[in-house]
Formats: structure tokens, C-alpha cells, sequence
């Protein structure tokens, strides 16, 4: 497996909410070349979902493959002019506890926290899911 294969499972598995995509949720990618482009047009009609792996550190030594463990993040990130008026608009607090749920126990992930910031200059509301996982790495 490899990180953006990785990347791409976990964000699979968010898109298969029912709440977060009739709420105008989606899931992206960190690895992916059009992601700021894709994040700005989310951010107009729902809330960005991004899947992160920010750490990754060697976690033994398997047959085949590197071990390696750390933390993924999903960042749930909100436009809060856009979507607090909408109907049914899930809010980025919202995605991220879905999320929790979701994938705490899917492959090795386990839940660890849910930080929130805001960037005043953009008014983009961040909650942020840490997990942490364990996963073989290969070509």
C-alpha cells in the first residue's frame, strides 16, 4: 500500500456517509495536484473534507513492506457565510463526529481527538479528527 493509496481508502470510506454527502459534504485527498482548486469549490456549497497524513514513523519490521504507523487527520473545513443558512447543510463539527464514528476501527484506525480553529482573515472554520493507524507500506 502506499500513502496516497492509503489517503484514497480512508477518503472513500468518508464518502460513503449518507449525512455528510446530503449535507453537502466531500472528501478529498492531500495528494492530490488540484486540491486547492477543489477545496474552494467545496467550500461554496458544503464543507471540504480532507483527508492528512501528516506522520508517518517506522512501527517494526515486517516480512515485506515498511511498518509504519503515526496520525491521520481530517480536516472538515467550513465557509461559515455559505452553509450556515442553507437547508440541511452539515456543519464541519458535524462532519467531523460522523467521521469519528465512522472510521474509528476501520483499518487500524483509532480515534484520538477533535481539535477546532479558526482563520479570522478567511472566516474558514477547521475541526480536525486525529487518528492513530498502523499500516504495511509498499511500491
Amino acid at each position: 500500500m502506499t500513502i496516497k493509496s492509503f489517503q484514497t481508502l480512508v477518503k472513500d470510506e468518508i464518502n460513503t456517509l449518507a449525512s455528510l454527502r446530503e449535507g453537502g459534504a466531500l472528501g478529498l485527498i492531500e495528494d492530490d495536484l488540484a486540491l486547492v482548486d477543489k477545496i474552494r469549490a467545496q467550500l461554496l456549497s458544503g464543507v471540504a473534507v480532507v483527508v492528512t497524513t501528516p506522520a508517518f514513523t517506522r512501527d517494526g519490521i515486517p516480512s515485506a513492506g515498511i511498518s509504519a504507523g503515526g496520525e491521520l487527520v481530517i480536516q472538515c473545513m467550513e465557509q461559515r457565510a455559505h452553509i450556515r443558512n442553507k437547508p440541511g447543510a452539515i456543519t464541519a463539527i458535524d462532519a467531523a463526529e460522523a467521521i469519528m464514528f465512522k472510521l474509528d476501527g476501520f483499518m487500524s484506525l483509532h480515534f484520538k481527538d477533535i481539535k477546532s480553529s479558526v482563520d479570522r482573515d478567511t472566516g474558514i472554520l477547521t475541526v480536525s479528527v486525529t487518528f492513530s493507524f498502523s499500516v504495511i507500506l509498499g511500491q
